[in-house]
Formats: C-alpha cells, structure tokens, sequence
C-alpha cells in the first residue's frame, strides 16, 4: 500500500451542488469508472447524465468519450496549483439540450432584432436629413412616412424570425420531452424502481430555472410584437361557472358527478337557455359541496391525462394551478407542443 499511495489522486464528483471527494488511482481509474461513480453516488441513470469540467480557460466542456476524459485530467494534472485534484460534475441531458438549442436561438433572434432596429434608425435618420436638404421642409413629411414604412417592414420581418425562432424553439423541447421519456423507459423496469413523478420533478426544475431568463426575453419580443398590426394570439376560454339551473333540485350526487369537470361550452349554453334558480337556494348548495369532495376519492387518470403526462407535468411545474383539462385541449391543438402552450398561458 505504501508504494502506491503517491499515485492515488484526489477526485471531486458533483451534483447539483452536492460534492463528494476521494481518492482513485488514474493509471486503473477509466471514464466509465468515472460514470459508474456518478450513477452510483447521486442515484443516477447511466444515460441521464453528461459529465462536464471547466478548463484553464473557463469553458465548459463535455466529456463523452475515454480520449476526451485524459484529456480533461492532463489539463488539471498540469496547471499551477498547488493542491493536484480533479473535478467533474453531472449534469441532467435535458439541462444540457435546453441551454444548447433553446436558450441560445432566442438569445440571437432577439440580438438580430435589435441590430435591425438600430440599423432601420439610422436609415431613417440618414433619408430624413438627405430629403431636408434637397426639397426643403414641405418634403420632411414625406421622408419620415418613407422611414416609417421602412421601419415597419423591418420590425415584421424581426417578428417573423422570432415567431420562427419560438416554433424552432418548442420542436428542441418536444424533442427533449421524447428523449427524456425514452430514457426512463430504458432506465426503469417498472415504476416502483424509478418513480415518475420524481424525474418529471427535476425535470421542471430545470425547466423553471431556465423560464426565469426567458420570461425577460419573451416579454421584450412580447413589447415589440404588440406595436406591430398582427393579429393576437387568442387565449383560451376560461371555464365558465356552473349553471343555476343545474342547482335548482338539490340531489346527492355521485363521485363522477363531483370529481370531472363540465365542459365549458355546454355550461355556457344551459346558463344563456335556461331560468336563473332562486339565489337563496344557492348557499345550500355550496355548503354541502365541500363535504361530498372530501368523502370523494381521486379518481383514475382519463385516457387524455395518461397521453399528455409528460407535457401536463412540466407545464404544471411552471403553472401550478392551471386547468388540467385547458392544457389538454392545448396540447391536442398544437400535436404537444409545449412551448406554445408556455406562450399562451404566458400571454
């Protein structure tokens, strides 16, 4: 043991802000050593992961392959401090497609869009002066009207390669959603070995973590798009109240009744066709209601529940109390594409 304490290095593993450190021997220790390590220290997937490390530099690289891992521990092994250690950390794959493919397409679109705007400025500037100098004031008018025609024709065209950019944008998340769905198929033998809930959870982390910087840039593009004559995206319609007249003969109701929800467009139409019930009828009503939903228990998942849950889970992770059904209806309108029920919800 004494002859091979001077080979044994100090590795530090981390996590989520959690590190673990130890000592290996890098003549034996090998990139899938290191994986197994991470699977085994944090309860990690094998294929959930991507290792990272930062160089001399401060860039952030990924570590896929054996060649890429010497690489990595040369670049340590030779800087300058004092204390020779190594460090690696784990990162989620769906953290990591997030910030390659939709953090930075938004961030460009924006940046094209504020170029065009300055540039659109400065042409109109230009033309505003060249038209005073050669026709005098009576032209001025027609200069700026040109310029405004300009700047509107440049602001569209902004426009458009951000709702591109948006729709490229939740095609990488739908992507994302397979993938990560596809790896706990892979992962798990059955739900009592992986819990689902656990993994869309750190899923929606990630995904909240992101939305936060985000929700800066959308609002900017949000801003420059409503001086813009496009057509708003319509929102949903909110579930109406139910029907009086529904009320107006008090009957204990079953589970079903209590627990799924009415459609909203059939509620509307019994409160536009029939009468108004008495409004003292209304508190007995309300006050029986809240015993029978505690006597009620959850009921089963619909067929439409089961087929979105990935999506629902990772809305409601953003959206807490948003209605189950709306997203729904969302998702089937758009073939699950989450980021534009995000817009929605978000507009």
């Amino acid at each position: 043991m004494a002859c091979a304490e001077p080979r044994l290095t100090a590795l530090k593993v981390a996590h989520k802000g959690e590190i673990h450190r130890l000592r290996v021997d890098l003549q034996a220790f090998t990139f899938e050593d290191l994986k197994a390590l991470f699977a085994q220290t944090f309860s990690l997937s094998p294929n959930s992961f991507v290792v990272q490390y930062n160089d001399t530099e401060g860039d952030v690289l990924n570590v896929t392959s054996e060649d890429e891992y010497v690489e990595a521990c040369r670049v340590f092994l030779s800087g300058a401090d004092a204390v020779k250690s190594l460090r690696f950390t784990a990162v989620s794959r769906t953290q990591v497609a997030f910030q390659e493919n939709v953090a930075e397409p938004i961030l460009k679109a924006i940046e094209k869009l504020v170029e065009t705007l300055k540039a659109t400025m400065e042409k109109v500037k230009q033309e505003q002066w060249a038209q005073r100098a050669q026709s005098g004031v009576e032209n001025t008018g027609e200069a700026i009207k040109t310029g405004v025609g300009h700047t509107g024709e440049a602001l569209s065209r902004a426009a458009k390669d951000a709702r591109e950019s948006l729709e490229q944008t939740g095609e990488v998340l739908s992507r994302v959603a397979n993938d990560a769905r596809e790896s706990l198929c892979a992962a798990g033998k059955s739900i009592q070995e992986i819990p689902f809930d656990k993994v869309l959870k750190d899923t929606g982390d990630n995904l909240k973590a992101a939305a936060e910087h985000i929700g800066a840039f959308a609002n900017e593009v949000v801003d420059e798009l409503r001086k813009l004559p496009a057509t708003p995206i319509v929102p949903g319609v909110p579930t109406a109240p139910v029907a009086p007249a529904d009320l107006s003969h008090p009957v204990e109701p079953t589970p079903a009744e209590v627990v799924q929800p009415a459609e909203p467009g059939w509620e509307q139409v019994e409160e536009q066709t029939q009468p108004a019930s008495p409004v003292e009828e209304t508190p007995v009503v309300v006050v029986a209601e809240p015993e029978i939903v505690e006597v009620v228990s959850a009921p089963a998942p619909s067929a439409d529940e089961l087929k979105w849950a990935a999506q629902i889970a990772t809305i409601r992770d953003i959206f807490p109390e948003v209605d189950v059904q709306h997203v729904i209806e969302r998702l089937e309108q758009c073939n699950g594409n989450v980021e534009v029920v995000l817009n929605a919800l978000i507009g």
